[in-house]
């Protein structure tokens, strides 16, 4: 295993997630990824309605996930992805229900 990928909501970091993927990553020795996702609907929203509180949140839990893997030996990388998650941009015609 080249790498371990780890998404995570940047409103809400789960711990105990981490603590798994740093576990995995000891294990079998890949670098640990984590994408930091802000759940957004569009890009007028982004400059519109982030707002401080939540730039603020989401660079205490980035900071936070670096604390925690450097205290478990693990080598990781963090990447932030704010845009519209895919599937609410897709026309909702398009969608089936089965």
């Amino acid at each position: 295993m080249e790498k371990i990928l780890l998404a995570i909501d940047s409103q809400n970091l789960d711990e105990n997630a981490v603590d798994f993927a740093c576990y995995l990553a000891r294990l079998t020795g890949p670098k640990l990824t984590a994408i930091f996702l802000d759940n957004l609907v569009s890009e007028e929203e982004v400059t519109v309605n982030m707002g401080e509180a939540r730039a603020v949140t989401r660079d205490r839990n980035t900071g936070l996930f670096r604390q925690l893997a450097e205290e478990a030996g693990i080598e990781a990388d963090i990447y932030r992805n704010t845009g519209v998650p895919a599937f609410d941009s897709w026309p909702k015609a398009n969608l089936r229900t089965y």
